[in-house]
């Protein structure tokens, strides 16, 4: 639920912009769905979470290796889904 309020704390700000980026990467729904499931936002936020997300891997090292973990763990569920 937290991930879907307006709140700006890091504490969740992180995560939700984390959740919309994977979501943006492993799914086909346009920017303005995406806003719509995470709390009605609008599709610049979203827009801007994927560009956080990006910035902050390139200094982050940790948050980039816990960011592919979780992209592996996807892709794996993916695959099994598939199958």
């Amino acid at each position: 639920d937290e991930l879907l309020s307006p709140s700006k704390a890091a504490r969740v700000a992180w995560p939700r912009q984390i959740a919309m980026h994977l979501t943006r990467e492993f799914t086909d729904a346009s920017l303005h769905k995406l806003g719509e499931a995470f709390g009605g936002r609008n599709h610049a936020t979203i827009l801007h979470a994927c560009k956080r997300v990006s910035e902050r891997l390139l200094n982050d090292h940790e948050a980039a290796k816990e960011l592919e973990e979780l992209s592996a763990m996807l892709r794996r569920r993916q695959v099994d889904r598939d199958c």
